[in-house]
């Protein structure tokens, strides 16, 4: 909770600074957008060093400052398109990455070093030089034993730099898309939570979670996306763990007691654009269709591999991991269909689709 009081701290501050250059910005920045048209281009923006990852795709021959801001036309038509301008953050993540491939119109990633969530000051220079409309922070520490001897670092990345993203935002009137998790809950409902469902997480990565949703409101428009058991084409995750243990082993035990619903990274962004073009806001659970156990994930995964192995039953006990993990925690994603119409695939047509992929790459 120290955080959300670091947070509420800064809250007045920061609103006394929007209201004294919100007009100014809008007059500086007219002023300096005049200029030949804006290209949908990703470029890197200057920060410290000691934030970690890169943008995304930057286009080759663009000559201008990294921090020089997006250019408006003369043609007052032009502005719809810029202020659709989406900046995803954490953009070479296995989240991010989806993101970048899959969303439309001016879409911008940056990622360590580019920007350093942990730092107020480094993320009011990327935004109010870039100035986006919609900010989506993929960006997290997601290693969820490790967050239980690196609490000040989980809370740091996963609450206090939601609030930095969230106080800047209102700053120059974004929107923030933030991605959450199950483990704000305590897998102890016995059925698929809902929205509405209270949190109650069992370790320090869901508390850090938690406090991310609840500084993610200070924005002024905020889209909180609950998800689970994510994998990608871009980044470390379960079925890549599963056929890569497979070439040394002939037997595997995986649980069989945890119960969600592994979801695409692709999927996801899918749905995460269906919702910004919604126009939604508020909380939405958002996964691949069905349900399963590690267990029967894994044996999935080695069926439509065609891969040989034994995988026998264990319990989440027996395998005396640091962290607690919630034995139940699907998620029920009708409000998804109600707000949007979309249905994400099933999980196993989603898995069928991501090893074909992983074969062509």
């Amino acid at each position: 909770m120290y955080n959300i009081v670091y947070v509420y701290f800064f809250m007045n501050y920061r609103i006394r600074q929007c209201l004294k250059t919100y007009w100014l910005q809008i007059f500086s920045y007219i002023q300096d957008s005049r200029g030949a048209e804006r290209e949908a281009w990703q470029r890197r923006v200057e920060c410290p060093e000691n934030v970690g990852a890169h943008c995304v795709r930057p286009i080759a021959g663009d000559q201008r400052s990294p921090l020089q801001a997006p250019q408006m036309t003369k043609s007052w038509s032009h502005i719809e398109e810029l202020i659709k301008m989406i900046l995803v953050v954490g953009a070479s993540g296995m989240l991010g990455y989806d993101l970048m491939n899959t969303l439309e119109g001016d879409i911008r990633g940056v990622d360590l070093p580019e920007i350093d969530i942990t730092s107020l000051e480094s993320v009011r220079k990327v935004l109010l030089t870039l100035k986006p409309q919609i900010i989506i922070n993929s960006a997290a520490y997601t290693d969820v034993d490790g967050c239980e001897t690196e609490k000040e670092t989980a809370m740091s990345v996963n609450g206090e730099g939601v609030a930095f993203l969230a106080m800047t935002a209102k700053e120059i009137n974004a929107k923030l898309v933030h991605i959450s998790s199950d483990y704000i809950f305590n897998g102890k409902k016995g059925s698929p939570y809902i929205e509405d469902d209270l949190p109650a997480p069992l370790n320090v990565y869901g508390e850090s979670k938690l406090a991310g949703e609840m500084n993610a409101a200070i924005a002024p428009e905020y889209l909180i996306i609950r998800t689970q058991w994510l994998y990608g084409i871009n980044g470390k995750n379960f079925v890549e763990t599963m056929l890569s243990l497979a070439k040394e082993k002939k037997e595997l035990s995986v649980v069989d007691d945890q119960i969600g619903s592994p979801t695409w990274t692709k999927d996801l962004s899918i749905a995460i654009k269906v919702l910004i073009d919604k126009n939604c806001t508020g909380i939405y659970h958002v996964t691949n269709s069905g349900f399963c156990s590690w267990n029967k994930f894994a044996k999935e995964i080695f069926r439509q591999q065609g891969v040989e192995i034994t995988v026998t039953n264990m319990t989440t006990e027996e395998l005396k991991r640091p962290a607690k993990r919630p034995l139940y925690s699907a998620l029920d994603c009708s409000k998804l269909y109600k707000a949007t119409g979309f249905k994400p695939e099933t999980w196993q047509e989603a898995l069928s689709k991501y090893l074909a992929l992983r074969k062509g790459n």
